[in-house]
């Protein structure tokens, strides 16, 4: 089966995904369907280009290469720990300690870039889910400290 082919399977099924997200966000009460919807309609319009596309994409000339399964149980491996260690260490330990890992191991990206990326990425986190959305995420040993 080509590429092509898989894309349009997979741009369908998410066509329908994104479809019942936006149903789904029109009967949220108040304005909690706002950024369901929005999103949703973002992503059926991506997949209903990809729907159309005529010419194949770029991946289908290019030769598969085989699966690294070392690196892809690792990587499985990590989640697990991070996803076990998040009530009792806090997220703001597990995800960027998650994220270092994958980044240094896994995409062989050099410690600092590693460490600024994961810093990042868990600041915009947390204000996006603890500051903006008020949405409590786990604290673990950080409990006192974060005060949240």
């Amino acid at each position: 089966m080509s590429l092509l082919i898989v894309d349009r399977i997979l741009a369908v099924s998410f066509s329908i995904l994104c479809a019942l997200l936006i149903v789904a966000g029109h009967d949220m009460r108040g304005g909690a369907g706002v950024m369901p919807v929005s999103i949703a309609v973002l992503g059926l319009i991506t997949s209903l280009i990809l729907i159309v596309q005529k010419k194949p994409s770029v991946a289908d000339e290019e030769i598969p290469h085989p699966i690294n399964w070392r690196r892809f149980l690792l990587w499985c491996a990590l989640s697990v720990i991070a996803i076990a260690a998040i009530q009792d260490i806090g997220s703001f330990i597990a995800i960027p300690s998650f994220l270092f890992f994958s980044f240094y191991l896994l995409g062989k990206i050099e410690v600092k870039k590693s460490i600024l990326i994961s810093l990042i990425f868990t600041a915009f986190i947390y204000f996006t889910f603890v500051q903006l959305l008020e949405v409590p995420l786990p604290n673990g040993i950080l409990s006192d400290w974060l005060d949240i």
